[in-house]
């Protein structure tokens, strides 16, 4: 479904069917199941987008856990939620709904995440961190115990997060700074 390759070619050796205004047409037939394989950059309106449509569609939308993930048994993941390679999430979590939690991230007990949150290669969250909807957190940030990072925010690559940060607004830095 990228956008940007050729219907036919290989995405990492998986071949592309189509477009996303084919869906229907991908469902009618049988197809009954359907992954969001891109992440975001501080907007998450596209994932959004094709998120509803699939579901307004009927497709079901499975979460992904690479297999070097190690999960805690309590950990609960929301639909189409992704995790990637060497991820670490410890008891008691909640993932939103397509939701990408990437390469190496950490993810310490009792945190929580709205849906749509993007967290970024190499973050750590430590316990009772609470990301809410529609967030990106960047490469190797770090935000500290009992903090709440608003909905719709973006948090720039390498940032130490030591107070809460508002909705809708940018932030980063050390000690990380809504600008």
């Amino acid at each position: 479904m990228d956008s940007k390759k050729e219907i036919g070619e290989e995405v990492p050796g998986v071949k592309i069917l189509g477009r996303h205004d084919r869906m229907s047409d991908y469902f009618n037939s049988g197809i009954k199941k359907a992954s969001i394989s891109f992440g975001s950059i501080g907007d998450v309106s596209e994932r959004k987008f094709i998120f509803k449509e699939l579901k307004e569609i009927g497709f079901e939308l499975p979460i992904i856990v690479d297999g070097s993930a190690v999960l805690a048994k309590s950990v609960i993941l929301g639909e189409g939620t992704f995790v990637g390679k060497n991820v670490v999430i410890n008891s008691c979590v909640v993932i939103g709904s397509c939701c990408t939690l990437n390469t190496s991230s950490i993810i310490e007990h009792d945190c929580k995440t709205g849906d749509f949150v993007h967290v970024a290669p190499g973050c750590v969250l430590y316990g009772e961190v609470n990301v809410e909807s529609d967030t990106h957190i960047g490469p190797n940030t770090t935000i500290i115990n009992n903090l709440k990072v608003g909905e719709n925010s973006m948090i720039g690559a390498g940032s130490v997060v030591v107070k809460n940060i508002n909705a809708n607004v940018k932030a980063f830095g050390n000690p990380c700074k809504e600008r």
